[in-house]
């Protein structure tokens, strides 16, 4: 959803815990794989088990193939963090206990049909309600998760670059949300114009 604002870490911790019912272990997982891969909601659907479990382990990163990506030639791979990985792991474990589980089956399962995935309106709509228990505020969709991803990332490589490392933050940020410019990733990271207001407020001190 354009315009789609980023959540903060204390933010993502309250709509963690804010999933309940028969599927929260399916909806808490598709949070938590968005806001810590930065997939779009079209590709995190596409995921099936198979593409997250090899000789019976959970990978370590993650592809999703070229033909369920929006706009590129090429598959994009992301590395999965250890709560990303044990997050897809109980959900395994909680669909082989239900028995709706095989190497074909969606990861977002839905109930509806034999086997298919949750539509990105039923994702949105799970996404809302925990956004609404959480307390939070202003616009949001299910394209937070992948602002909250590229957020993080750029700021992990703006601490990089005060500590002197030789990292381009924009480049850095780009090639993890699978832009192929630049100027991609620094127009996706508008909404971080706090420098600007700062600057602006400034003005009212010194006139």
């Amino acid at each position: 959803m354009k315009g789609c604002r980023p959540l903060s870490g204390v933010e993502v911790r309250r709509v963690l815990g804010s999933f309940s019912g028969w599927e929260e272990q399916r909806d808490r997982t598709l949070f938590l794989l968005g806001v810590t891969s930065g997939f779009r909601i079209s590709e995190l659907l596409s995921l099936r088990v198979r593409d997250v479990v090899r000789s019976k382990r959970v990978v370590k990163e993650i592809e999703v193939k070229r033909a369920n990506m929006k706009g590129r030639h090429e598959s994009r791979q992301i590395y999965l963090n250890r709560q990303a990985q044990q997050a897809i792991l109980s959900l395994i474990h909680s669909m082989q206990q239900r028995g709706v589980w095989s190497h074909d089956s969606f990861l977002f399962k839905s109930r509806q049909g034999k086997n298919s995935p949750i539509t990105r309106v039923r994702a949105y709509q799970i996404l809302s309600t925990a956004f609404r228990h959480a307390g939070l505020s202003g616009k949001l969709g299910t394209h937070s998760m992948r602002k909250t991803f590229g957020n993080n990332v750029y700021e992990h490589m703006l601490n990089l670059v005060a500590k002197g490392v030789g990292v381009d933050a924009y480049r850095e940020t780009a090639k993890a949300l699978g832009h192929k410019s630049v100027a991609s990733a620094e127009n996706y990271l508008s909404f971080r114009n706090e420098h600007l207001r700062a600057a602006i407020d400034q003005f009212e001190v010194c006139l």
